[in-house]
């Protein structure tokens, strides 16, 4: 058997070092934190296991993270003496053995979700170890308590208004910061219509404490992750607590009056780096507006009162009845309780450009005809919208 070339077998043997070195340092070295909500006050446990006794320990945070002056820190359940700064800590004495436990309490978590290796520690020899071998550690955002939407046009109605209100659980920073806004392509309950449907650009401001509206320095729609990406910066850090109120403008409003939430309609505050402060999914819903079409006429031309007439059209303007009619949906004519349909035995919807839609011995109440659209969507927002009744007559109101 012919042998590996020498060069070939160093780099096996280095490759194999490596390995086995990563795998000894991931059994020895980590770091927990309890609670892990962003900037909430903390509790470090740092597991280590020297290779050779120390008569000083420094253990060295990430810069995001602020180990505060009350700090109070035990290894194996000793009290050390020790020093900090704002992101070390220093212990001098209690370093007795090789397998330490050190914990550091009342340490402040970063302001914002991020994730992180940055953790190490250096012994009185100089030996300075990552723990970032071993385990990352990832931030939670806080929870806001609710996030409504709101919009200022009724159902289907294009350049709308969606606001969205809450109240920040956590502190922004001064500089550039983040509204982080998502959304389905479609809505829950329509087949063909989202929040950005045929939305090149929408334009977003924001509202702090009931005071005037400010735009925001950037808004883009993100279409491949459904995100709204608003930055604006702060020129002093925001308390928690604020009263918030974020408003896109040029979206389409829902297609009914209430819609079912998902966890893809959100709202996030995030940093410059878009890591998330505060959040909450599945946003309530207020009520929508319902769109009204009052100007629709008959075509037929008699119009004295008591006259009886077959075959009534109710026709609907070109403009601007933009609803979409599509599977499921109930299509209701309501009529003067003093008119009477007499034998009506089929029920047609259609727009122009389409065929028939029609059905057979429609449901008739004292004032109203129903029936249940079963084909697929109807889109044509700009051909008329036309209903007829097949009806051996229609008689009008008496006076």
């Amino acid at each position: 058997m012919k042998s590996k070339p020498s060069s070939q077998r160093q780099c096996l043997s280095y490759l194999i070092l490596v390995l086995i070195i990563a795998n000894v340092n991931a059994n020895i070295n980590s770091v927990s934190v309890s609670p892990l909500t962003v900037n909430s006050i903390a509790t470090y446990t740092w597991s280590i296991t020297l290779t050779a006794t120390t008569t000083s320990l420094t253990l060295t945070f990430p810069t995001q993270v602020s180990v505060l002056s009350n700090c109070t820190v035990t290894v194996n359940g000793a009290t050390p003496s020790f020093s900090r700064t704002t992101n070390t800590v220093t212990i001098t004495s209690s370093l007795s053995g090789l397998s330490l436990s050190v914990i550091v309490s009342n340490v402040q978590n970063p302001p914002s979700a991020i994730a992180t290796f940055s953790f190490s520690y250096l012994t009185s020899a100089s030996l300075t170890v990552s723990m970032g071998l071993v385990n990352q550690i990832q931030y939670q955002t806080g929870t806001l308590s609710s996030c409504p939407w709101s919009f200022s046009l009724c159902t289907e109605q294009a350049n709308s208004d969606l606001s969205i209100s809450f109240t920040t659980t956590n502190k922004l920073l001064s500089g550039n910061n983040y509204f982080l806004i998502g959304f389905s392509s479609l809505w829950p309950n329509h087949q063909s219509k989202g929040l950005v449907t045929s939305v090149s650009a929408v334009t977003c401001s924001y509202s702090v404490n009931s005071s005037s509206f400010s735009p925001v320095t950037s808004c883009t729609i993100d279409t491949v992750a459904n995100q709204i990406n608003a930055l604006f910066s702060l020129s002093a850090d925001m308390a928690a607590g604020t009263s918030l109120v974020v408003k896109i403008s040029g979206v389409v409003s829902p297609p009914t009056k209430t819609v079912t939430t998902s966890s893809t309609y959100y709202i996030y505050t995030a940093d410059n780096s878009q890591n998330k402060v505060d959040g909450l999914t599945s946003c309530a819903f207020n009520s929508v507006c319902v769109t009204n079409e009052t100007s629709a006429t008959f075509s037929n031309t008699a119009t004295t009162v008591s006259t009886s007439f077959g075959d009534p059209t109710l026709t609907f303007p070109t403009a601007p009845l933009i609803i979409t009619i599509q599977p499921s949906d109930t299509i209701e004519v309501y009529y003067s309780p003093f008119s009477s349909l007499m034998t009506c035995s089929t029920f047609k919807f259609y727009r122009s450009s389409n065929p028939f839609y029609s059905i057979s011995s429609p449901t008739t109440s004292s004032n109203y005809i129903t029936f249940t659209y079963t084909q697929s969507a109807n889109t044509q927002h700009t051909s008329p919208f036309n209903l007829i009744l097949s009806c051996s007559s229609f008689l009008l109101p008496p006076s």
